[in-house]
């Protein structure tokens, strides 16, 4: 339903509280595929979950603390538009499920092509 709709394509033009919204969803299909064996599609939602580097504000769950960025007005409003501890998504169980489907994605290709022990280091 969400592919057929298009809806990733608009979601930027939306207002704070669908984007919200649809980013919970998306957390959700992407535990689901994870539960379900679909790493690569797991893997995928999660990266551009994390892509952000805000998950916290994304799904709304709380504020990361940035000292000369806010002021209290603005504070205040997040706070307001946060969901309930009780309705919040484990952050650690995201990040979990975004490492272990990297490492399922990326175990067949080090096995296949072996790890490479020649890696130049930047200077």
């Amino acid at each position: 339903m969400l592919l057929m709709s298009h809806l990733n394509d608009t979601i930027g033009k939306m207002d704070i509280a669908t984007r919200i919204i649809f980013n919970r969803t998306q957390a959700y299909i992407a535990l689901c595929a994870f539960r379900h064996g679909f790493f690569r599609k797991c893997m995928n939602i999660c990266a551009e979950l994390y892509s952000t580097g805000h998950i916290k504000e994304c799904l709304a769950q709380g504020v990361t603390q940035r000292w000369n960025e806010r002021d209290p007005k603005q504070e205040a409003v997040e706070k307001a538009r946060g969901f309930p501890s009780h309705q919040h998504i484990s952050l650690d169980l995201m990040e979990s499920v975004h490492l272990i489907s990297a490492m399922f994605l990326e175990v067949p290709n080090i096995a296949r092509n072996g790890i490479s022990t020649d890696r130049r280091l930047a200077r």
